[in-house]
């Protein structure tokens, strides 16, 4: 808004300095009404409206033009004023456009990096079926024990063993229920997804 404002006012100095003078009192006027009218009985005005176009024509406001220099000056700042603002709205515009890419991928395709698991300081990729956990899988106590506190974490009363069991397969199938996923008690991928992201 600052960046606006400030072109604005720019703008408006440029304009006025090179269509609209500015105004100054006649320095002429003031001059001339010094004259001796005693040496001058002929010009002096005899009738009140006389009197009254002098008065004016001696008041008149004479223009008063800043040099091109200035002009100039104030056209290469509002310039530059232009060109930040161009800027900024080109990286917010740029900015915004990939965060919403970004987000779009995210939400409609769980792909890639999104699989890549960090909870309870166990890191590993969810696509591999050797870090799944379920009946007849590998079933490694690390992954199952980050498995039962992740599922602690969200309100699933389950025994932190390493043992995959009754108790823990059913925590799974509930979890797995309130997100809208297949309740098969298998721990892929996508259960492991929204296990870290809640």
């Amino acid at each position: 808004m600052k960046k606006i404002i400030s072109l604005l006012l720019v703008m408006s100095l440029t304009f006025s300095s090179t269509s609209v003078p500015f105004l100054q009192p006649s320095l002429a006027s003031a001059e001339e009404t010094t004259i001796n009218t005693e040496d001058n009985n002929i010009n002096q005005p005899s009738t009140p409206l006389e009197k009254e176009i002098t008065t004016t024509e001696e008041n008149e406001i004479q223009p008063m033009i800043l040099p091109v220099w200035a002009a100039w000056t104030l056209a290469a700042i509002a310039g530059a004023v232009i060109s930040e603002i161009v800027s900024d709205i080109y990286s917010e515009v740029k900015d915004y456009v990939y965060n919403s890419k970004s987000q779009q991928a995210a939400n409609t395709n769980l792909t890639g990096s999104i699989y890549d698991i960090n909870m309870y300081q166990d890191k590993f990729n969810a696509t591999l079926t050797a870090n799944h956990v379920g009946d007849g899988k590998t079933n490694n106590s690390v992954r199952v024990i980050t498995l039962q506190k992740g599922l602690n974490a969200r309100g699933y009363n389950t025994t932190v063993d390493g043992i995959w069991g009754p108790n823990t397969k059913s925590s799974v199938k509930n979890f797995q229920a309130s997100k809208g996923l297949t309740s098969d008690g298998i721990v892929g991928k996508d259960t492991w997804y929204y296990l870290q992201n809640k």
